[in-house]
């Protein structure tokens, strides 16, 4: 396994950008930061992630998803 970092806030990427590079490097695994402020952006950035990637297994870490695990499952 080689691990990437595709950082959307220093890379400028949106969403579009952002799933095109997942895309191209077909990982194993994908992993989200998910927090109060972008909350919204990422779920509906997993939402695409999950219907284009489907057997690409996905995590969520950060604040908001260790203390509402529940209400993101």
């Amino acid at each position: 396994h080689e691990p990437i970092l595709i950082d959307s806030g220093p890379t400028g990427l949106d969403a579009d950008g952002v799933l095109d590079a997942l895309r191209q490097a077909s990982p194993d695994l994908a992993g989200f930061a998910v927090n109060y402020v972008n909350i919204r952006d990422t779920l509906n950035l997993v939402t695409r992630v999950r219907r284009d990637l489907p057997d690409t297994p996905l995590v969520a870490g950060s604040h908001y998803a260790t203390f509402h695990a529940d209400a993101l499952l």
